[in-house]
């Protein structure tokens, strides 16, 4: 993950901190919250399902971003 592409989201009320706590405690992990710094693509069901296989494949977290806003390297 490319660091301009992301920052560690530090403006978060306390309200909003409490509720990532509750659901780290309840899921038993730990949550990163970052902010994009472009748009993230909604995904279909489908797509989402593909895109999960190849994150279990590859033992990777994947993000989609519009294609306008991609850059290819």
């Amino acid at each position: 993950m490319a660091t301009e592409n992301y920052k560690v989201v530090n403006s978060l009320n306390e309200s909003s901190v409490a509720k990532i706590r509750n659901l780290e405690k309840e899921l038993g992990v730990c949550i990163l919250a970052l902010e994009p710094r472009n748009a993230v693509k909604q995904l279909c069901e489908e797509d989402v399902e593909k895109v999960q296989k190849l994150e279990k494949d590859l033992n990777v977290v994947l993000l989609a971003y519009r294609l306008e806003v991609c850059r290819v390297q």
